[in-house]
């Protein structure tokens, strides 16, 4: 039995906090609803097929960081996270070797860091859709620098959780259930009214 379930609904911010990672329970759920979609964006640099927009290690290279009133981008907010995660714990999906932390999803690929920005959904403005709720953002970015060799892992076969409802908080009004699709690995959207 998951930790973190009740009710044959998995509650992602339980299964979480009993690996003690901090990653927020929407990334996992942006996760299982984008599956193949990150998995073909990491397949195409995998392949040198694709590389996607690659962002310059260093913020102060970067014009969109200029162009930002605080000084940092989006993608370097991500891209500073990742690079300064040091001995935090992250979570890795022991059957894809992609890794987790806060609401980004990554993976090492060669000298290329691919990092899947997942917005939170309390972000989002105006009325809900299925496209505002997956909404994510690839950044790549070319370091040969190991950022892997100080965290402390927490390897988790996600695939477990396709084949079970999921739950988890997605904003002041609303929960947000995944509900499995029978024989596919795609998840119906249900979404409750918070009590």
């Amino acid at each position: 039995m998951e930790t973190g379930k009740q009710n044959d609904v998995i509650n992602l911010k339980l299964f979480l906090s009993s690996k003690k990672v901090d990653i927020y329970p929407i990334t996992i759920l942006k996760y299982l609803l984008n599956e193949q979609k990150i998995k073909f964006c990491l397949n195409l640099i995998e392949d040198k097929i694709f590389k996607g927009q690659l962002y310059p290690l260093e913020k102060e290279n970067c014009s969109f960081c200029k162009n930002n009133k605080t000084g940092t981008c989006r993608q370097h907010t991500s891209i500073d996270r990742i690079l300064n995660i040091g001995k935090n714990v992250v979570l890795k999906d022991a059957s894809t070797g992609i890794f987790f932390y806060k609401n980004e999803i990554f993976k090492w690929i060669e000298d290329y860091l691919v990092i899947i920005y997942c917005p939170h959904t309390k972000l989002i403005d105006g009325k809900l859709s299925k496209e505002k709720i997956k909404k994510i953002y690839p950044i790549t970015i070319q370091n040969k620098e190991n950022i892997l060799k100080d965290m402390k892992i927490i390897d988790v076969d996600l695939n477990n959780l396709f084949n079970q409802s999921v739950e988890c908080w997605l904003n002041d009004e609303f929960t947000i259930k995944l509900i499995p699709k029978q024989y596919s690995r795609q998840m119906d959207i249900i979404l409750t009214l918070n009590k």
